[in-house]
């Protein structure tokens, strides 16, 4: 039996769909288990990308996009781990810009590794990303390799500034 174009349209929606709800069950399950790492957690992006996606979403279709977004947006308070906009995620939204980057900074600076990271920075000299690196207490970033660790000492010092 031969479907009709408005079937076969149908389907595709259908399976569509179906991604949609697998992609954000796997995100919750991942949220879940960053809800009891969050201590140890960093953000994985810069405060302004942080700041653009979730104005962009409103904090919504988070299965559609990168989940390193959305593991931030929990860091920093805007959504819980069933993936739903917080309270702190509306307030969030009415904020001007500069309010919104000082509301991001303050939740993500309360991370007990990013209160490491702003001591460090404030109380010693350093010429380089790698140079800080080294600075940092053993194990600061995991098992992470030495350019990766660069790469994230950028996007988390876009938070101290």
């Amino acid at each position: 039996m031969s479907l009709n174009s408005s079937e076969r349209s149908q389907r595709a929606q259908q399976k569509l769909d179906q991604r949609r709800i697998n992609k954000l069950n796997k995100l919750k399950e991942e949220l879940r288990q960053l809800a009891s790492k969050r201590q140890e957690a960093l953000p994985q992006n810069t405060l302004l990308q942080v700041r653009k996606l979730f104005n962009l979403t409103n904090g919504e279709d988070l299965g559609l996009i990168a989940r390193k977004y959305c593991l931030d947006f929990m860091l920093a308070g805007l959504i819980d781990e069933k993936a739903e906009v917080t309270e702190l995620g509306e307030v969030f939204l009415e904020l001007s810009e500069s309010k919104q980057i000082d509301f991001l900074q303050n939740e993500i600076l309360k991370l007990p590794k990013m209160k490491t990271l702003r001591k460090v920075v404030t109380s010693k000299y350093y010429s380089s990303n790698k140079e800080l690196i080294e600075m940092m207490p053993e194990h600061f970033f995991g098992d992470l390799a030495l350019k990766t660790q660069i790469a994230s000492m950028t996007n988390l010092l876009s938070w101290l500034r």
